[in-house]
């Protein structure tokens, strides 16, 4: 079920079960970048390898977790897979109603702004 529910990221496919798709895709990507010099190609090569390190650190992390907590180890997998979820319905959300976006974008310009008036106001202060 993951192989065939997680198979793009940003529209490049990837293997999210194995990591030698990924070093093969990667390695094949960079050798034609170095044939080639086209920016998509690199691109593609640096997005599998940072697939592979991504994976790589999170085995890591959850081997050192697994020597602390033992059998408790799976809450925190849990609890990442939730907040994953969640984001996919908020991505949904978004995009089933573009007056959210507009209103994000609104709030990040509020934002930007009081941050000048308030960088003006240090300045004046000084």
């Amino acid at each position: 079920m993951q192989v065939q529910a997680f198979r793009k990221v940003n529209g490049y496919a990837f293997a999210s079960t194995m990591c030698i798709g990924n070093m093969r895709s990667g390695m094949e990507s960079l050798c034609a970048y170095r044939q080639t010099h086209h920016h998509a190609d690199i691109h593609k090569a640096l997005r599998d390898l940072e697939i592979i390190f991504l994976f790589a650190l999170g085995a890591g992390i959850g081997g050192r977790l697994l020597a602390m907590l033992e059998a408790y180890t799976i809450w925190i997998s849990c609890f990442l897979l939730f907040i994953s979820l969640s984001l996919m319905f908020i991505k949904d959300e978004v995009a089933g109603h573009p007056e959210i976006k507009r209103e994000g974008e609104e709030i990040l310009s509020d934002i930007k702004d009081i941050r000048e008036k308030l960088h003006n106001i240090e300045q004046e202060i000084k």
